[in-house]
């Protein structure tokens, strides 16, 4: 159930350790996901440390398997690091999943 309004596709990265290696590579999970991303709060900005205008809030389904540390490329070629997740479920609440970034590209 979708409980948002989707205005971006994003592909997850993950920091994934190269075989046999002490090397780490981000790598796609090769799944494409529809969000809603938008600009923080005041309030979020400051909570996190991160400067007005590239730190974001975006929405996802409950079933997006995002963990903090990850990265997310929209279509349109904008990266973001994800700096918080919060999973919100049951409780008469439709479940969807929040998630806090900071933009890497300015």
């Amino acid at each position: 159930m979708q409980v948002f309004f989707q205005n971006h596709q994003i592909t997850i990265y993950r920091n994934r350790k190269v075989a046999n290696k002490d090397k780490f590579s981000m790598s796609a999970t090769l799944t494409v996901y529809d969000s809603d991303i938008q600009p923080a709060t005041d309030q979020r900005t400051e909570f996190v440390g991160g400067r007005i205008g590239a730190t974001f809030t975006a929405f996802v389904d409950s079933n997006v398997p995002i963990k903090e540390g990850d990265q997310v490329l929209t279509e349109d070629g904008k990266r973001y690091s994800v700096r918080g997740v919060a999973n919100y479920s049951g409780a008469g609440l439709l479940d969807h999943t929040e998630l806090t970034m900071t933009a890497q590209d300015g």
